[in-house]
């Protein structure tokens, strides 16, 4: 894993170019402590940084930025090619002789011989790259087909510029730093900033999937951005790989399902543990986490290293059900205990590793789990995407069933119904819930029961599918906390366009959604960055190619079964661990924000969210803003999720301005 920088112009003298790229590149040290490397080509004009983790041959013969053998081509890469070792012995056939055994140099000469878009679409891995083409005159930019590797592009003044992350664009002199505040919408809803937008207003994310070409030579002055994205080529797409699973898939029974799965996962988990560095996984307790760690016993010539967290509060650790498994699966096991104040160290550091505003709760634990990992490993893997591709989201199970019951009552009936939920008092509800409950006694006992009436009448006037799904997935409040001109519609983002995908159920179209934009830009930003904080690499064999073709190839009754979703999964996970180790409610990897607001974060959250504060933010409504503070300090709602995206907003603010000024 490595970071990556560029950049594309010559308003910069060459001296100057060369400076500004690499305070570009060494702000990326964190992806890449091992190693650095920078090439300026005045003839282009192109600039390259590259920051190395070295994790597949270590020796010189992997720095970067690397060259190709002709010369032709030169590639600043960060990831990983698992299946390099397949793509090299077709190219030494054809007569290529490598000087060492990265997968950046079969990468480079694959592409120079082969294209760029035949080359990615062999590839099984997760990237971000770019590779200019001297002979052309072009550089290309590109990323995998999930995401799992960020890449963002700005202009500065009369350059284009690229990196990793943000702060590396933010460091060329001519970057305005001019925010987005439809972005800051957009995030104060999802508690993320969805592709292909950022925080600033003159940089965009390369869209997974994608490459973007650029000729050097014909950028204007300045360059135009959305006309370069608008014209970036797919080399792959979830949609057509649907639609082609669907037709070229015989039917399949559960007991061939379960066999091609596993034997999917199994190929993958292998060929992703290849490393010259030690190599562990994450180990919560989960289904997901579960079954690759098996697998990872299973292919492994060694006993597997995994990692946990545990917390005193039971209602978020999962650390004894990790420890049960790893003892039955013979890991070697580190679990650590963290007190409250061990996760609330954390927080000052939020606004710094996430680099743009980013508010799931649970980058916390996440951060601490790579911490602790990298103390022994270089390398771990995760069971990330498995909800995505499996169908393991409780709105993949419930959400179709809400729809029809929804339908069967006319829109203006619902549009009543949600109004008069939402004019009672929340007080009013608590107390007709708990006087319910001493009546009935546990049998209605659940957490949170006014939010959940609340949630459910924010969707009743849904009036299709998609605006259904996007208000299951937005924030509760966000609407009401936003300046009048900001409140979005549901299709102002671009993946309800699954729900677009004929032939395939509601659920179906809920996981494409899910894979195109929750995993992207929420549970990828998560991992990716603190495992980075750290320069600890994290692999996701869910979303290798073979198993993402395999899943969609299964019927969904093979998927979501019931009252619960990955039925094939529990099923291949029942052949290594013993359900009674597994089975039991979801958890959240999360973090008691709520009861954190009104303690020990209480001071914290008021420093910034005072008047004046959020008096500089257009977007908000200041006067609604603290109605909903004082609601949840006051304990009448739980207005944690909403909250806590203001405060990740005014601390990536703060940040920034010290930063910046």
């Amino acid at each position: 894993m490595c970071g990556i920088a560029g950049i594309i112009g010559e308003a910069l003298a060459p001296d100057a170019q060369l400076r500004v790229l690499r305070s570009m590149t060494d702000s990326l040290r964190h992806r890449g402590p091992d190693d650095s490397g920078s090439m300026v080509d005045g003839d282009g004009p192109v600039a390259l940084g590259h920051r190395r983790l070295a994790i597949i041959d270590l020796s010189a013969a992997g720095h970067q930025p690397m060259a190709s053998a002709s010369g032709r081509t030169v590639i600043a890469f960060n990831g990983e090619i698992y299946n390099f070792a397949e793509l090299r012995v077709d190219l030494m056939k054809r007569g290529v002789v490598f000087k060492g055994h990265s997968d950046t140099e079969v990468l480079i000469e694959a592409i120079e011989r082969d294209g760029m878009a035949p080359t990615l679409s062999r590839c099984r891995g997760m990237f971000s790259l770019a590779l200019w083409d001297r002979r052309d005159g072009v550089v290309y930019l590109a990323r995998d087909r999930f995401g799992e590797k960020p890449l963002y592009i700005g202009v500065a003044g009369k350059d284009l510029v690229f990196g990793s992350e943000l702060r590396a664009l933010r460091l060329h002199p001519d970057f305005s730093g001019d925010r987005d505040e439809i972005a800051a919408a957009q995030f104060l809803r999802f508690g993320n900033i969805p592709a292909p937008r950022t925080v600033y207003r003159d940089a965009r994310k390369i869209i997974p999937g994608t490459i973007v070409t650029i000729r050097v030579h014909q950028v204007g002055n300045p360059p135009d951005l959305q006309l370069l994205l608008k014209g970036a080529q797919k080399y792959w797409s979830l949609g057509e790989v649907v639609a082609r699973q669907r037709l070229l898939s015989p039917e399949v029974n559960e007991g061939s399902a379960i066999r091609m799965i596993e034997d999917a996962l199994s190929s993958a988990v292998k060929e992703q543990l290849v490393s010259d560095v030690p190599i562990g996984a994450f180990l919560s307790g989960g289904i997901d986490s579960t079954l690759i760690t098996a697998l990872m016993c299973k292919v492994a010539g060694e006993a597997v290293r995994t990692f946990t967290i545990g917390f005193a509060d039971s209602r978020y650790d999962e650390s004894s059900h990790a420890a049960a498994i790893s003892k039955h699966l013979g890991t070697v096991h580190t679990m650590l205990r963290v007190t409250p104040q061990d996760a609330l160290n954390v927080i000052p550091d939020l606004a710094k590793i996430y680099d743009e505003p980013f508010a799931d709760s649970s980058q916390i634990p996440t951060i601490m789990v790579c911490r602790l990992a990298r103390g022994q490993v270089t390398v771990a893997l995760s069971g990330d995407g498995g909800d995505e591709v499996f169908g393991g989201y409780n709105r993949h199970v419930w959400g179709p069933v809400l729809w029809r019951r929804l339908s069967l009552l006319p829109h203006w009936l619902r549009v009543k119904l949600a109004d008069a939920i939402q004019a009672r008092r929340a007080t009013t509800w608590n107390g007709m819930f708990s006087a319910l409950e001493r009546v009935a006694g546990g049998s209605l006992r659940h957490r949170l029961p006014t939010e959940k009436l609340y949630k459910l009448a924010s969707i009743m006037p849904s009036t299709s599918p998609a605006e259904l799904y996007s208000i299951l997935i937005s924030q509760s409040g966000s609407n009401n906390v936003l300046s009048s001109e900001f409140v979005m519609q549901y299709d102002e983002v671009g993946w309800p366009e699954a729900f677009d995908i004929e032939d395939i159920s509601m659920s179906e179209q809920m996981m494409i959604a899910d894979a195109s934009g929750y995993l992207q830009n929420d549970i990828l930003v998560k991992v990716d960055r603190a495992a980075m904080s750290v320069g600890l690499e994290t692999r996701a064999p869910f979303l290798d190619e073979g198993v993402v073709n395999a899943a969609w190839a299964l019927p969904l009754s093979l998927k979501v079964r019931g009252d619960s979703g990955k039925h094939v999964l529990r099923k291949i996970l029942a052949r290594h661990v013993p359900p009674s180790l597994t089975e039991r409610p979801k958890f959240g990897f999360g973090v008691p924000i709520d009861e954190w607001l009104r303690g020990p974060l209480k001071d914290w959250a008021y420093s910034l969210l005072t008047r004046e504060k959020l008096g500089q933010c257009q977007f908000l409504s200041v006067d609604a803003t603290l109605r909903l503070l004082e609601e949840h300090m006051s304990g009448a709602r739980d207005r944690q999720h909403i909250l806590w995206s203001i405060l990740m907003w005014q601390a990536w603010l703060e940040q920034d301005r010290s930063t910046h000024g």
